[in-house]
């Protein structure tokens, strides 16, 4: 605690003891002989320690709350069409957090496709279809059409939908991607704008 901080409160708390015991009191190595009945001097000693209490307790809140680094903020946009994805990799050298928020729509399947889901088709939000899930997608956990995070080699889903978060080492990259069965990228369409909130881990 700061030495003002400290101060307030010792000097808070010997006129909030003046105005109740009156003096003849140590406190916090203060010693304070003299004694006061006038019951005036001992209101406004008790409302000067209250408001020097309040202050140091304020100003401690204060220093708190600015002492919380808020998170870097990155952008990213994805695109549905790329069965490579958009790479992000942790340039630090920290471990961190990261949390995604994702927003706009794309599409995996046209309407005049057939033997899949009505709600499959079209434009979809990154929670892609919570309906339909196939065994050949990328991330066989996650909706089809949504939006997945990936390891480098593809081979674990990190996390997925419109938000989420996950663990990188330093130097690890992930890669954004729509979530589909690797060979009909092509005639996806749209883009997912994607926001990252990167947090160290200390």
């Amino acid at each position: 605690m700061p030495t003002m901080q400290i101060g307030l409160l010792v000097l808070g708390g010997i006129l909030v003891l003046i105005a109740l015991v009156g003096g003849k009191f140590k406190i916090f190595g203060a010693e304070v002989e003299a004694t006061t009945s006038n019951p005036f001097l001992r209101f406004i000693a008790f409302f000067l320690g209250t408001v020097l209490i309040i202050a140091a307790l304020n100003q401690s809140n204060f220093l708190s709350t600015n002492s919380v680094k808020k998170p870097d903020v990155k952008n990213l946009e994805v695109h549905a069409d790329s069965y490579k994805g958009t790479p992000w990799q942790n340039k630090s050298n920290e471990y961190i957090k990261v949390r995604f928020e994702a927003n706009g729509e794309w599409l995996a399947i046209p309407e005049h496709v057939s033997n899949v889901p009505d709600s499959a088709k079209g434009y979809l939000s990154a929670k892609g279809d919570p309906n339909f899930r196939a065994n050949d997608t990328l991330c066989t956990r996650a909706p089809l059409g949504a939006l997945v995070v990936m390891t480098e080699d593809k081979k674990t889903c990190e996390a997925y939908g419109e938000v989420g978060d996950f663990a990188l080492d330093p130097g690890e990259t992930v890669y954004f991607i729509m979530n589909d069965v690797p060979e009909l990228y092509r005639d996806n369409k749209g883009d997912i704008d994607v926001k990252l909130y990167i947090s160290k881990v200390r």
